[in-house]
């Protein structure tokens, strides 16, 4: 059976997660289908306790995504017109790492992929994952919890991060700050600036961070469907409809059209009271010869237990 075939004739059993062992000497790829057709290869992975830059093809969607305790790659064929460029990736992913597990195996299916990229036509790389998630986070912020319980006109004059803010959201008193993350990774913090945490422009200082899935069903969320739901919200009124196009173009609009349209489940919402006592780099620690707009560090979330807030975003926000 030709490697085609071996995709052509897969078995109805084979629907995702289940899948067929690809070659018999590795265990760890296997090729599926999901309940659209799609064909897929799955790649078990140990757990990755890093952010990586996934590979970007034309025709393939690359996602990694946590699965009881591992890391699974996920290769879906968007377009069943390469499915024999598809099938030739997985059979030489499959024999080249058959001998590697662990991070070395980690190492080789990402430096392969990247190599095939190139066969695919390697669209622009767009913004990065990370880039992405957390632009979701704050549309999402905006979306879900600040028009409804502020307006559409507050809420836009609030959302300041796309102005080059240090924190995202600023009412009143009130700073908020939005982190998100991308479950499968390291549950972490990452901070890109000192200022992000120290000196906030508000008294009343707040983190939103919110925990993102990789989603396939039509209720979950994108940039797309976001962007369409808050121009929905604002259709009557062509000034705020105007701003807040400005604003998401400023921040997205270098998204490939793949990454606009590609879903996420909001997993978990959490708020966490950034008093004097939340760790974090001051200003006033930084030896001198330390050129601080440099400094950039991550957070701990498992440490971070005692600062979270009792209130919802929502409950903060409706109470200013």
């Amino acid at each position: 059976m030709n490697d085609l075939n071996k995709w052509l004739n897969l078995s109805g059993d084979a629907v995702y997660p289940q899948g067929i062992q690809l070659i018999p000497s590795n265990r760890f790829l296997t090729q599926s289908k999901n309940r659209l057709g799609q064909y897929l290869l799955l790649v078990q992975l140990d757990k990755i306790e890093s952010s990586i830059e996934l590979p970007a093809f034309s025709g393939i969607d690359v996602d990694l995504i946590l699965v009881d305790q591992h890391s699974l790659l996920v290769l879906t064929l968007l377009d069943e017109d390469n499915l024999d460029k598809f099938s030739y990736l997985c059979e030489d992913l499959a024999e080249q790492t058959s001998d590697f597990e662990g991070d070395e195996l980690i190492q080789n299916i990402f430096k392969i992929l990247q190599e095939w990229s190139n066969l695919f036509t390697a669209i622009q790389k767009g913004i990065s994952e990370q880039k992405l998630i957390g632009l979701l986070g704050e549309l999402y912020a905006l979306y879900k919890h600040f028009i409804p319980n502020l307006g559409p006109e507050s809420s836009l004059k609030a959302w300041i991060g796309p102005l080059g803010s240090k924190q995202d959201f600023v009412l009143d008193n009130i700073s908020i700050e939005v982190k998100s993350h991308r479950v499968g990774f390291t549950d972490k913090v990452s901070i890109s600036s000192i200022e992000q945490l120290d000196n906030p422009i508000a008294n009343n200082f707040y983190l939103y961070k919110a925990d993102f899935s990789s989603s396939s069903s039509a209720d979950n969320v994108s940039l797309n469907y976001l962007r369409d739901q808050i121009l929905h919200l604002l259709s009557s009124n062509s000034s705020l409809e105007n701003e807040f196009r400005q604003k998401f173009n400023k921040i997205a609009s270098k998204a490939t059209a793949l990454q606009s349209n590609k879903k996420f489940n909001v997993v978990k919402e959490t708020i966490f009271s950034i008093t004097d006592d939340f760790p974090m780099i001051r200003y006033e620690s930084l030896d001198r010869g330390i050129i601080k707009t440099s400094v950039k560090y991550d957070l701990d979330v498992q440490q971070l237990e005692e600062f979270i807030s009792n209130s919802t975003l929502g409950e903060i926000i409706a109470s200013v």
